[in-house]
Parts: C-alpha cells; structure tokens; sequence
C-alpha cells in the first residue's frame, strides 16, 4: 500500500503535549498495523493559523492514498476543514481518538464532541470519507482503519489497471 497521510488535531488550549501524546500513540499504532504515514501533528486552532498552514505545506505535493484525520481532542470545525479542503478528492478517514481513566476518575480532551461536529460537516461537504471512533477500556480500531484503507488502496488499483485495458482496446 502507498502512503497514508495523518493529521492529529487538537484544541490550542489543550495543553500541547496531551495532543502530542495522544497522536503520536495514534500514528504509532497505524505504522506497526502495517501503513506507511506521512505524519503531521499537532495541528491547533491558534490564532495566526501557523499549525494550519505547517499542516498543507507538509502534505501539499506528496503522493499518499488516504487521509487520516485524528481527532486527538476537541477542535473547531473550520481549522480541520482548512486543512482537509485541500485534499478533499482524497478518501479520508475521520478517527475520533477517546479519553483516559485515572484511578476512577473519567478524563476526556473531548475528542467525540469534536469529531461528532466534524463528521456533519465533512458529509454536508461532499468529503468520501469512513467516521470510525474510539470507546474507553475497548481496543482502539485501527484495525478497522487498516482494512478501509486497503480495500480502498486495492480498489483504486483495479480501477487504474481497468482503465488501462480499456484504453489498449480502445486504441486496437
């Protein structure tokens, strides 16, 4: 399989190593399930737009087949939106990460809220895109990821190999 691309996203008033932290874990768990990453994070919702900007410049011109976009903690709709609308004939991959417990205690940067935003507006926006989440004290589903990404790497594949055969017929 080509390149998979990966975007981890998190609030500017999260602290930074939290989201950090949470992407890296992200990002590591898609590499040892068998995917080549081109990895950029932490992108934030700061004020000049700096992340958003070192986010496109990093992807912009690299070949990948997919997109992933981490949802490492809540983030406002529009500073994942200028990321994605870049590569938005890309399939993509919205994963919204989940919280952590201490001892009995719930702890949550809010990542389902985030990508629960998300999701609606990647759909009102036309993006091909599969929305798979993560749920406290269950497995993370980066095997389900792998599978999508590969069923849609092997389906480009046949399609570009088709494309091929009919143009040779077409040619005589």
């Amino acid at each position: 399989m080509s390149k998979v691309a990966f975007v981890g996203f998190g609030e500017v008033n999260t602290p930074k190593e939290i989201i950090i932290n949470k992407c890296e874990k992200a990002a590591k768990s898609l590499e040892e399930a068998g995917l080549d990453l081109c990895s950029v994070y932490p992108v934030t919702d700061d004020y000049e737009e700096k992340d958003i900007q070192k986010a496109v410049n990093a992807l912009k011109g690299k070949d990948f087949d997919a997109l992933v976009v981490c949802i490492a903690g809540w983030i406002p709709t529009h500073a994942v939106v200028k990321v994605t609308e870049y590569f938005k004939n890309t399939p993509m991959v919205l994963w919204g990460l989940c919280g952590w417990t201490e001892g009995d205690r719930l702890v949550t940067t809010a990542d389902q809220a985030g990508t629960s935003a998300i999701r609606k507006t990647f759909k009102d926006l036309g993006y091909t895109f599969k929305y798979v989440y993560d749920i406290i004290g269950l497995p993370s589903k980066v095997d389900e990821i792998r599978s999508d990404l590969r069923a849609r790497w092997r389906r480009k594949r046949w399609q570009e190999r088709t494309a091929v055969y009919v143009d040779c017929n077409r040619r005589g």
